[in-house]
């Protein structure tokens, strides 16, 4: 059994890009040169990653933010660390706009929302909101994962078992 499935592989290559310019033809966007040439370059990022559509969402959200005078460009998609480091460059930048002492807690919130692998990589997991508002640090908790959720590097949902609000890592890059 196959433990991830890619997003895209080779043999529907063709149709993303059709996904991915659709909505350009919808609403004119400007592109230098060739919109192309960054669909195929983020395609090209995807092809084969298990679990990458979070992953290209949030390069596609990196890469609007970047857009200048709405036009795209494949400088700005380097710029924001692509596919695999737009979510890297996101969480530094959200970090770097907070206090010290909110810095502290939104580290101590993702070491939380963490569950270390025993000789394998470490994995995200789901904590009650009550256990992160243990950390010492009263309605501040509240302000930072606010930020977070913005960031949409961490989602709060509902649990169906018990009906408590639990928190976990958007996304695991």
């Amino acid at each position: 059994m196959t433990s991830a499935i890619p997003l895209v592989n080779p043999t529907v290559m063709g149709k993303g890009m059709n996904l991915m310019t659709a909505p350009r033809r919808a609403k004119p966007m400007r592109t230098r040169r060739r919109p192309a040439i960054i669909v195929a370059t983020i395609l090209e990022d995807v092809t084969g990653q298990p679990g990458a559509l979070p992953l290209l969402e949030h390069a596609l959200l990196e890469l609007w933010r970047r857009r200048s005078g709405g036009l795209l460009t494949l400088a700005a998609y380097r710029e924001s660390g692509g596919v695999q480091g737009a979510i890297a460059k996101r969480a530094d930048e959200e970090l770097q706009g907070l206090d010290p002492e909110q810095q502290k807690l939104a580290r101590r919130t993702f070491l939380r929302l963490t569950q270390p692998g025993e000789g394998t990589e470490d994995t995200r997991r789901r904590a009650p909101l009550r256990e992160l508002g243990t950390m010492d640090s009263g309605p501040e908790v509240s302000v930072v994962l606010g930020r977070l959720v913005e960031a949409r590097l961490v989602t709060t949902s509902r649990d169906g078992a018990d009906g408590d609000d639990v928190v976990e890592v958007a996304h695991e890059a």
